[in-house]
């Protein structure tokens, strides 16, 4: 995972269910804390759908999370965009 401040090397789970529409990453970091991000996918109809994130903060002290969480935010905005474009290019 890479951060502003860093780089560090997390276990990652991925637990999806198609049928339910969601798509969850568990992170667990070297001394054992976990962090998890939950999504989901929702049909609106035939053409189009939604997707959610809930991306809970990494259990790290406050202070170290100042402006992280910001940028993530517009790292996160940046990729979806680029997916957008790439679904309406298909």
């Amino acid at each position: 995972m890479a951060t502003p401040n860093g780089t560090v090397e997390i276990k990652l789970a991925v637990q999806a269910a198609r049928k339910h529409g969601t798509i969850d990453w568990v992170m667990t970091f070297p001394e054992g804390s976990v962090s998890t991000a939950y999504s989901r996918v929702v049909a609106v109809d035939n053409e189009c759908s939604l997707y959610s994130i809930i991306m809970l903060p990494p259990p790290a002290p406050l202070e170290q999370l100042e402006g992280t969480i910001e940028a993530q935010s517009h790292i996160l905005r940046e990729e979806l965009a680029r997916l957008g474009a790439r679904l309406s290019a298909q």
